[in-house]
């Protein structure tokens, strides 16, 4: 038996994908937010265990966000 294709899951992928990507940009966002707050910043290593960056990881953290909110955010 041949069915019309349900292009309607096709529409709901699209909107999930969409919803998915503001998702990221608002996240991205308010972690560039963060830094702009400036502060002292934080990270967790391998063990689960909180830790200060340094101004060099406080530096390389804000480019990569930067780059997630041009990816994100468009």
């Amino acid at each position: 038996e041949i069915r019309p294709r349900d292009w309607s899951s096709d529409v709901c992928s699209s909107d999930l994908q969409a919803k998915n990507e503001q998702e990221n940009c608002d996240s991205a966002r308010r972690q560039l937010a963060g830094f702009d707050l400036g502060g002292r910043q934080t990270g967790i290593n391998d063990k689960g265990e909180r830790y200060f960056l340094d101004d060099a990881q406080i530096a390389k953290e804000k480019d990569r966000v930067l780059q997630a909110v041009a990816a994100f955010c468009k």
